[in-house]
């Protein structure tokens, strides 16, 4: 670029102003997410030939087919405060994205406002350290989220002790019927027993 149409050269720009432009292009993405979303609001993919709003993104604008559904994601998922943190330039779009990636995936059990919370933790922690940092919350946040892969409600019932049942009855020809079940650790210790 040159002084004739209205940019400087990067190399003639200051400090400040280099700092500037990593917040103005977190800003444009944010702007771009916001054009996704509408895009995919109106149906605008169908009505130019396109199956999908992930594939008019591959065709259009040739993001990678990973890069599409991540970023229709973004622009469509419940992250106001995400988008806002981006628009304003306090986050950046790697940011953004693992910030969406993970809460897309909350579970139904965790109500609305323990997901905003979660939402606010990521963005303070995206606001103050690399990508690498709220990726490892990200984590933690899903562990605590899938601890056995169920709802609290059954891990709760398993917590509560040790299963063990045992069923039997004597039938009419006299003969002794049982069965029953245990949890792993008696099963286990049957198993050195047999």
């Amino acid at each position: 670029m040159d002084a004739a149409d209205g940019h400087r050269a990067t190399w003639q720009l200051s400090e400040g102003e280099l700092a500037a432009s990593q917040k103005q292009m977190s800003t444009v993405y944010a702007r771009q997410l916001g054009l996704v979303a509408e895009a995919e609001q109106r149906g605008l993919a169908k009505a130019i030939g396109y199956r999908s709003t992930e594939q008019m993104l591959v065709g259009v604008l040739r993001v990678s087919k990973g890069e599409a559904p991540a970023r229709l994601t973004q622009a469509t998922l419940d992250i106001a405060r995400t988008r806002a943190a981006l628009a304003a330039g306090g986050i950046n779009p790697e940011h953004s994205y693992l910030i969406g990636k993970v809460l897309a995936k909350t579970p139904s059990w965790v109500p609305d406002e323990q997901r905003g919370v979660d939402e606010e933790l990521l963005l303070s922690v995206a606001r103050q350290g690399a990508p690498a940092a709220v990726g490892k919350v990200c984590d933690r946040l899903e562990a605590w989220w899938d601890a056995d892969g169920r709802e609290p409600e059954g891990r709760e019932n398993d917590l509560a002790g040790p299963r063990r049942e045992f069923r039997y009855r004597w039938t009419t020809d006299r003969r002794f019927e049982f069965s029953g079940e245990t949890d792993e650790e008696a099963g286990s210790w049957s198993k050195t027993c047999s």
